[in-house]
């Protein structure tokens, strides 16, 4: 039974860290496009940096971890950053 949930955990745990590279990647393609969108705006250009620095700061947490916890630090930072990343789409008029 014991081996049983930490084969359910483990597959928890991986698929959390696949949907957090998914969620990673696309922030990232979406900051890419609103900062091509917008290069002619300079107080965009340094939201979008500050944002991109922050999306590589969490992708340091060791993605590959089996510690529950750092899974869920990086779940909670990718949540903020998606968070930013809405509110600077609507300050530019996306909904």
């Amino acid at each position: 039974q014991i081996s049983a949930e930490q084969k359910a955990v483990s597959q928890d745990l991986a698929l959390q860290q696949q949907k957090q590279k998914e969620l990673n990647e696309t922030l990232g393609n979406l900051l890419s496009q609103l900062k091509t969108r917008h290069a002619n705006k300079s107080d965009v250009q340094q939201r979008i940096t500050k944002l991109e620095q922050q999306l590589k700061s969490s992708s340091n947490v060791v993605p590959n971890n089996d510690d529950p916890g750092l899974v869920a630090e990086r779940q909670q930072q990718l949540r903020e950053l998606q968070q930013e990343v809405s509110r600077l789409q609507l300050s530019l008029g996306y909904e």
